[in-house]
């Protein structure tokens, strides 16, 4: 679908309105005040405001949890520079330069370069977005039947699985807990029952909104409960050094570095799994190996805040290529968003824009006018912004706690959800303690029904042969990808267990 002239207008018509505008300024600051508070990150923030957006209008409300996303990526590296540490992971590596910044009294100056690449970054991955999708990018899924629709699943799962955060192992762990996760309730193809022990609240399967909250929002505050009684005293923040000015020939310094972060972020974005921690690292080493000056790296350098702000930021827009196109969610929180476009009736993909193009075009839109408000409320409001960073969180915990009970009732006005969401929130905190990453268990349960249907539809087509994959240029193409990623997984698995402890080869 190519977008008209008559459509254009009729989405700027529709993202003009009042409301819609609102539900960005407020998603935004939300997002902004939760990226701030070191422990809630935005995952969570957009986990536990989902059920809230139910209500809206769908031009409402996705506007929202992306405002409440792009604030809390942005936020993130407030604390990140001024206290070393991270409101996000995105901004793991802001730290490297922004606190060595801090401490000779610049905290201002890269906090104000970190939201100036941030926003750039943002912009021009939001503005490619939108161009490919203006100009029919999503016909390419009109070339994708069953087998190859199963063949890009099963690559997508691979490389969720290895490319996730730590260990290799405990990322096909997470995604093989997801995958059984979503065996619970109807059968996709026969729709017959299975794994529900009798219980008919789980006929339909495990609920999306309770999961997440659970494992992402009641989880952080179990995690944050044991550090009540820690002794240690908050962080304070001196804003008096928070009003030095950035000038442009500095912005202009690091146009080079942002430029090259940004054309990474768009990459990573585009690939399920990666998300803004690995582009931020990436970009960041990318930026400190082009540059005049890289023995300023980790010593105070505003081209490494800039690297790695652009680079988490530009992810954000064209992870929702692969979301729009085939459904498949790009990082956590387009999972969360893939949840939102399901609980609204809707499914992702080239029926969603044919059926609801001036929707679809206007969530584009308003990631980029997100962009123009995040300018001036970070800028003009970050000394607001830094004294949140030292909030008890034993004030913040009782409010999160309280607002997802009232979020998962919400949904279908059913305890048994909040039931759910309570056990979940129990996995997802033994899961944090065994630092098994919780994304790829949220992507593959969002997804293995699809793979389950479109392996059963393609074994139909074939009279039962597996041999559909591989007749096929795009399946064969995308299953002998997904072989070679998991054979290389296994051979560096091996390699590096054999360098370590001497590999051996089992004897009798």
């Amino acid at each position: 679908m190519i977008l008209s002239m008559d459509m254009l207008m009729e989405v700027l018509q529709s993202i003009m309105h009042i409301e819609v505008l609102l539900a960005i300024l407020t998603g935004l600051i939300i997002g902004l005040i939760v990226g701030a508070i070191p422990g809630l990150t935005s995952v969570m923030a957009v986990s536990l405001l989902l059920p809230f957006s139910f209500y809206l209008d769908p031009l409402i409300g996705i506007p929202f949890l992306i405002g409440v996303y792009k604030g809390g990526i942005t936020g993130g590296s407030i604390p990140a520079i001024l206290i070393s540490t991270p409101g996000t992971g995105a901004a793991a590596a802001t730290v490297l330069d922004g606190y060595p910044l801090a401490k000779q009294g610049k905290a201002g100056k890269a906090i104000k370069m970190g939201i100036v690449s941030s926003i750039i970054g943002d912009t021009i991955s939001s503005l490619v977005t939108f161009l490919l999708f203006a100009f029919g990018f999503t016909r390419i899924a009109l070339l994708f039947g069953s087998p190859d629709m199963f063949a890009l699943l099963f690559l997508c799962f691979s490389l969720i699985a290895i490319l996730s955060e730590g260990s290799k192992i405990k990322g096909f762990i997470s995604g093989a807990l997801g995958m059984m996760l979503a065996l619970v309730g109807q059968d996709p193809v026969m729709a017959s029952r299975r794994f529900i022990f009798g219980n008919v609240n789980l006929t339909s399967g495990f609920e999306v909104v309770p999961l997440m909250i659970g494992i992402f929002a009641v989880a952080e505050v179990f995690v944050q409960l044991e550090k009540f009684n820690e002794t240690s005293k908050q962080a304070k923040v001196d804003t008096s050094k928070l009003d030095s000015s950035l000038s442009f020939r500095e912005v202009k310094r690091c146009s080079r570095a942002i430029g090259q972060s940004s054309f990474i972020g768009m990459c990573i974005g585009a690939i399920p799994g990666l998300g803004q921690i690995v582009s931020a690292f990436l970009s960041y080493a990318a930026a400190k190996r082009t540059s005049k000056h890289p023995e300023m790296f980790g010593k105070g350098s505003l081209e490494g805040v800039a690297a790695a702000e652009a680079g988490n930021n530009a992810v954000n827009g064209t992870t929702l290529l692969p979301l729009l196109t085939f459904g498949i969610p790009g990082d956590t929180v387009t999972a969360v968003l893939l949840g939102a476009f399901i609980a609204q009736g809707s499914s992702p993909g080239v029926r969603l824009l044919e059926e609801n193009g001036v929707v679809v075009f206007g969530i584009l839109l308003a990631m980029v006018i997100t962009n123009v408000f995040m300018y001036f409320i970070a800028m003009y409001g970050t000394r607001y912004f830094a004294k949140v960073a030292t909030v008890s969180i034993k004030v913040l915990v009782p409010i999160v706690l309280i607002l997802c009970i009232l979020g998962c009732y919400a949904v279908n006005n059913n305890v048994f959800d909040i039931l759910m969401m309570c056990i979940f929130g129990v996995f997802g905190y033994f899961l944090k303690k065994l630092s098994i990453p919780a994304a790829p268990l949220l992507i593959t349960f969002l997804l293995s029904k699809r793979l389950e249907l479109s392996l059963a539809q393609s074994l139909q087509l074939s009279g039962g042969s597996f041999l559909i994959f591989f007749q096929k240029p795009i399946s064969l193409v995308l299953m002998l990808l997904s072989f070679l990623i998991l054979g290389w997984s296994i051979y560096d698995s091996i390699k590096k267990k054999g360098g370590k402890e001497g590999f051996k080869l089992p004897t009798e």
